[in-house]
């Protein structure tokens, strides 16, 4: 006869079983935990990051890879921001694999700032989205580490030239050569890059030719990112008569960066303003029309065109439109273009008088007639 004790411990198993269900049926044991869309349809089990620390000094190719255990996504998106990558990990379409598995490798560019850089969130084109707290919840790793030295200081110019100080402009735009030694001390620098303002005028208000220069991104052609030189030009617009103040901005690998005005320039010791001559009036403008329209804002106007400039002779800064009275007035003008509104048309034959101008002086007027 069997022992009561027996008996008494299999009964209670099967009390048990009965009562309680098979032990761990709803999460077998090794089982991974899942994160699910918002809409609970679609399920991810496993996401894998290969690898998911990379160090900041090199460009480095990282993959993810996911898993989907339940539902049918029709296609898996991965978002990220923040971490600078090529190309940018914004909204990613990942590339379907066999068996529920989706992966995308993306190359994490060279000199990110140290840290720990998450997913945004894991999107599908059938169903919902499941989000970097709901997977990090589930266990599933959602970011990419990068490691290395924090770059938190700007480069430095340590010296400033010009190939030129005094220019003439008459016939036209002057190139004055620009060199740059730039240092930094950790990631390089990436960029030097020269502008030059009229004296007095810190900044280009306007897009107005001879008040801007142009060019001025320089390329490092000795030495290296932590220490090279940088050369290239800055040109100086023609027809113009001023003194041009120099600012220089350098910048680094990690997007730090410093501006060196013109006095920051002068204060240690660097030649840095460059003056432009003129010295000659431009012709009369040639070949010039007028065309009469109706503008919503500022109702009718005489749009008065020609060619800008003169090969071989003094360049124009400007176009100047003299208006006779309850012809309208003049509106903006650069070389080749003016715009004289009225407000109201009212069908009045008004004779112009287009003149182009620079720093030395004016032309003589050229006719041109049009109703407005």
């Amino acid at each position: 006869m069997p022992d009561r004790t027996v008996l008494r411990t299999l009964a209670t198993a099967v009390l048990g079983a009965v009562l309680i269900g098979p032990a761990l049926s709803a999460v077998p044991a090794g089982a991974a935990s899942q994160a699910c869309t918002d809409d609970a349809v679609v399920c991810f089990d496993s996401v894998t990051i290969t690898p998911s620390s990379v160090a900041n000094t090199a460009a480095a190719t990282v993959t993810i890879s996911v898993h989907v255990a339940k539902g049918s996504p029709g296609c898996v998106y991965v978002y990220m921001n923040d971490l600078r990558t090529t190309p940018v990990v914004g909204a990613t379409q990942m590339s379907k694999k066999s068996g529920g598995n989706y992966s995308y490798s993306f190359s994490v560019n060279a000199f990110n700032p140290p840290g720990q850089y998450p997913f945004l969130s894991l999107n599908t084109c059938n169903h919902g989205y499941v989000q970097a707290p709901t997977l990090t919840a589930a266990g599933l790793p959602f970011a990419v580490t990068v490691t290395g030295t924090p770059d938190t200081t700007a480069p430095v110019a340590q010296s400033f030239g010009l190939g030129a100080t005094s220019v003439d402009v008459t016939t036209q735009n002057a190139a004055v050569p620009v060199t740059v030694t730039a240092t930094d001390d950790v990631t390089g620098v990436a960029g030097v890059s020269v502008a030059g303002f009229p004296a007095g005028r810190p900044t280009n208000l306007d897009g107005g030719l001879g008040y801007n220069t142009t060019g001025g991104t320089l390329t490092r052609t000795g030495g290296t990112g932590v220490n090279g030189t940088w050369t290239g030009t800055v040109v100086i617009p023609g027809g113009t008569n001023t003194t041009w103040g120099m600012t220089v901005t350098v910048k680094d690998q990690m997007g730090n960066a410093r501006t060196y005005t013109t006095a920051d320039l002068t204060a240690r010791g660097f030649t840095a303003q460059v003056q432009s001559r003129t010295t000659a009036a431009p012709p009369t403008p040639t070949g010039v029309r007028a065309v009469t329209g109706n503008a919503l804002l500022f109702g009718a106007y005489v749009a008065i065109t020609g060619p800008a400039q003169v090969s071989g002779r003094a360049m124009a800064t400007d176009w100047v439109v003299d208006v006779p009275a309850g012809c309208g007035e003049q509106g903006w003008a650069l070389p080749g273009r003016a715009l004289v509104y009225d407000g109201a048309p009212g069908l009045k034959l008004c004779t112009y008088t287009v003149r182009a101008v620079n720093a030395f002086g004016s032309s003589a007027g050229a006719k041109v007639s049009a109703l407005i």
